[in-house]
């Protein structure tokens, strides 16, 4: 048997999307070409008494979308249904729930039907909602992404603020520190220099869109704001021994045009 949309079928309750797209769509084919076709227990159906079903049915029996993409192709079905008028039919669906008689053996007509739609409708249908996934879920990791940089900038300025000595939100580099202020200096530095480094990694690209060029904007912008303090750039050098040579390049153009600003 075939499921039903709403879970009412059989195959272990199975209902709405977890129910396979050719399933749905072949659940559609078959009742309409059983209902428009002339069979032992009953006469055949006129396309204008068929469509009301269809729509009637639409979220309870069968996936409301598919049966309007399967309306959207009903001229090219009804090619195929003329195509096959004289084929004799045999034998008799099993009857769907709250449904007409529909007969027990699907015919080759029913077969092209289904043949014809799986093509056009189904792949098509699947294709879209694979990119569709596809691109959100590449969203969703962007997000993940820029909300943990983030999350570590924030936690970066909390060692800033633990260490107030230092004076680390000023431009001019500090005065007269001690060997053990410069050391936790540098090594403060270096945390910022990975941090960067980590977020141009991670996120930076060339020909970026205008959201992600944005967001992008926020770190240049911090790049910009450090670079600016006179300590910082000179200990640059030291700094970026060893990263990552676009990184390296990008925070030096920043760095100098901050000093020529």
């Amino acid at each position: 048997m075939i499921p039903i949309w709403d879970g009412s079928g059989y195959s272990n309750g199975l209902k709405g999307e977890q129910i396979l797209i050719t399933i749905r769509i072949v659940a559609i084919a078959d009742v309409f070409d059983a209902l428009t076709s002339v069979r032992p227990c009953q006469a055949a159906w006129s396309v204008g008494e068929t469509l009301p079903l269809l729509h009637r049915e639409s979220g309870k029996h069968f996936d409301l979308q598919m049966v309007e993409l399967f309306l959207g192709c009903l001229p090219e079905i009804l090619v195929i249904k003329e195509r096959w008028a004289e084929q004799g039919l045999t034998g008799c669906n099993s009857c769907l729930v709250d449904l007409p008689c529909t007969g027990t053996l699907m015919t080759l007509q029913t077969w092209e039907l289904l043949s014809y739609i799986v093509t056009v409708v189904a792949l098509p249908f699947a294709l879209g909602v694979f990119l569709f996934e596809q691109r959100k879920e590449r969203e969703n990791e962007e997000e993940a992404i820029w909300q943990q940089i983030s999350d570590a900038y924030i936690d970066f300025l909390e060692v800033v603020l633990a260490n107030p000595d230092l004076r680390l939100r000023s431009q001019a580099a500090t005065p007269d520190l001690s060997d053990e202020q410069r050391e936790r200096m540098w090594v403060i530095f270096d945390m910022l220099i990975s941090l960067f480094e980590r977020a141009y990694l991670l996120v930076y690209e060339d020909d970026m869109d205008a959201k992600k060029r944005r967001r992008w904007h926020s770190w240049e912008d911090y790049m910009r704001e450090w670079s600016r303090r006179e300590d910082f750039r000179a200990r640059l050098p030291e700094l970026l021994r060893g990263e990552d040579p676009g990184f390296a390049h990008y925070i030096r153009q920043l760095a100098a045009e901050e000093q020529q600003a």
